[in-house]
């Protein structure tokens, strides 16, 4: 089991987990001297051996720190129209597990529903990333527009729009033996997106791809594509 803290402690050092983890640990029947990792939330992962365990306290000496192995070698971002429902939990959820390296919902022209607690979304994260191994808890933004998501996703080398009117290019041909240092992952909501929007996007730098003959539903295909780049480019 990983638990996260938000700062780098030194090797030796005493850290006491928050009131939760220490839940999760006495849940978990740990006992003095047992092992567990913390991971500092930017990327580095420390062995430490439990020295206290009280019902609403534990406290553990930092051993040896170590980079994660729990990232891919590319930044993976996903950009996602908002769902209707409480499909975002499960796109937030599965996006961590596999790798994602932040999560982003924004409004288009078809976009119907309207996002819960973001504080709901940022529990969900953490959790799925002290479950699936990550070395990080990807951020969650929200982009009040559809340019303002691709104004963001901008900045990432491999930029990939996902349009079901698209009927030749596809992720292989995109990725093409490429290696990217970054890779933004743009899906649409459950109506897809207009013309325009791909057209604007296009304009703008982005590759639009086909996901096949199949139509995913909104909350499968960024996870289908996160899956699909991690095995199609080895990262």
């Amino acid at each position: 089991m990983r638990f996260f803290i938000d700062f780098q402690p030194e090797i030796g050092s005493a850290v006491l987990l928050s009131r939760e983890d220490a839940h999760h640990c006495n849940v978990l029947r740990y006992r003095v001297g047992d092992e567990l990792t913390l991971c500092d939330g930017a990327g580095n992962d420390y062995i430490c051996r439990l020295d206290k365990i009280g019902r609403d306290e534990v406290q553990c000496i930092v051993l040896s720190r170590f980079l994660s192995t729990g990232e891919p070698s590319a930044r993976l971002e996903v950009f996602c129209a908002i769902p209707k429902g409480d499909k975002a939990a499960h796109i937030v959820r599965k996006a961590t597990e596999l790798g994602a390296a932040g999560i982003s919902f924004f409004s288009s022209e078809r976009t119907i529903g309207k996002l819960k607690s973001s504080d709901r979304y940022s529990i969900i994260a953490r959790e799925a990333a002290m479950q699936s191994g990550r070395g990080i808890i990807p951020p969650l933004r929200l982009y009040e527009s559809f340019e303002d998501a691709l104004t963001s996703a901008e900045t990432l080398e491999l930029r990939l729009f996902c349009w079901e009117e698209e009927r030749v290019h596809t992720l292989k041909n995109a990725l093409n033996g490429k290696a990217p240092a970054s890779v933004a992952i743009v899906t649409g909501a459950e109506g897809g997106f207009t013309t325009e929007e791909a057209q604007l996007a296009e304009s703008r730098g982005f590759e639009l791809i086909t996901l096949g003959t199949r139509i995913l539903r909104c909350e499968t295909a960024p996870l289908a594509v996160l899956s699909a780049i991690t095995l199609l480019g080895d990262f």
